[in-house]
C-alpha cells in the first residue's frame, strides 16, 4: 500500500490560518492624503486593491498599484467570503464604472463596497491587524498616470468644469 494521498475536496480543518480578509485602506505612495480603497486578501502578503478615480467619462473603479496604506477599517473573513467579495467587486465593476460617487469619489466607493460586503457576509468589523505603513511621497507624480488617474484626466474631468463655471458666473457677475 503506497503513501496516503490528501483529499483536496474536503475543506480544510481548523482556523482560516491564510490572512484573506477584506478591508479600507487608506493612501500609499503618491496617492493624496484622504485616497482610500477596498481590499480583499492578506494584509501582509498579496492581495487585491480597488478604488475609484474621477476621468472625462465620470469615472471609473481602477485596481489600486499603490499598496500599503493604513488599515481603516478591517473584517476577518472566510476563504470563501474572500472569493465571493472578489466576484461581487469585479462582476458590479462595469455599473460602478457609470457612477459618481460624490466629492470624495475613492472614499465613498471604498467604503460602500466595505458596507455592501459586511452586510453580505453578516460580519462586524474588527480591530485590523498591526502592520507597518508603506512610505508616502508628499508630491503627486504630474505628467504620468497616477493610482487615482491620470493627472490630465482628473484636471479635464473634475477641475476644468468648475474652473469654466467660476469663470462664466464671475464675468457674469462682474457685467461683462
Amino acid at each position: 500500500m503506497g503513501p496516503v494521498q490528501p483529499n483536496f475536496d474536503l475543506p480544510p480543518k481548523g482556523p482560516d490560518l491564510r490572512l484573506a480578509d477584506v478591508w479600507i485602506e487608506g493612501p500609499s505612495g503618491h496617492e493624496p492624503g484622504f485616497h482610500q480603497s477596498i481590499n480583499v486578501g492578506d494584509p501582509f502578503g498579496e492581495y487585491e486593491s480597488y478604488s475609484f478615480g474621477i476621468d472625462a467619462n465620470m469615472g471609473s473603479v481602477y485596481e489600486d498599484v499603490e499598496k500599503g496604506g493604513e488599515i481603516q477599517r478591517y473584517m476577518k473573513t472566510t476563504p470563501s467570503q474572500d472569493e465571493l467579495a472578489n466576484e461581487v467587486i469585479k462582476a458590479q465593476r462595469a455599473r460602478d464604472n457609470s457612477m459618481c460617487y460624490g466629492p470624495n469619489t475613492c472614499r465613498s466607493y471604498s467604503q460602500d463596497k466595505f458596507e455592501t460586503l459586511r452586510r453580505l457576509f453578516d460580519v462586524q468589523p474588527s480591530e485590523p491587524p498591526g502592520r507597518s505603513v508603506a512610505p508616502r511621497s508628499g508630491l503627486r507624480k504630474v505628467g504620468e498616470p497616477t493610482t487615482t488617474t491620470g493627472a490630465s484626466g482628473w484636471f479635464s474631468g473634475r477641475v476644468l468644469p468648475l474652473l469654466l463655471r467660476l469663470s462664466s458666473s464671475s464675468s457674469t457677475s462682474s457685467g461683462g
